[in-house]
C-alpha cells in the first residue's frame, strides 16, 4: 500500500471517528474487513501528521514540524 493510499484512508477513518459517537469507533473499525487495527492506526497518524519512527523526528510522541515556521 503507498503513503498515498494510507493517506486518503487515514483521512477516511479519521472523517468516521469523528462521525461516530464515543466509543463506538473501535467497534466500527473492527467490521472493516481487511483493515486491521495497527494499520488504521497507521493510516491515522500518517493523516494527522504525526511520526512512528522516533529516528526521523526525534520523537514519537509529537506532532511534525512544520517547515517554514519562524
Amino acid at each position: 500500500m503507498s503513503d498515498g493510499q494510507k493517506l486518503a484512508i487515514g483521512r477516511w477513518l479519521l472523517h468516521n471517528k469523528a462521525s461516530l459517537p464515543h466509543g463506538h469507533f473501535g467497534p466500527w473499525l473492527d467490521k472493516q474487513e481487511g483493515l486491521s487495527r495497527s494499520m488504521a492506526s497507521q493510516c491515522m497518524r500518517l493523516a494527522t501528521g504525526w511520526r512512528h519512527d522516533a529516528s526521523q523526528a526525534g520523537s514519537s510522541t509529537g506532532p511534525v514540524p512544520h517547515l517554514g515556521r519562524a
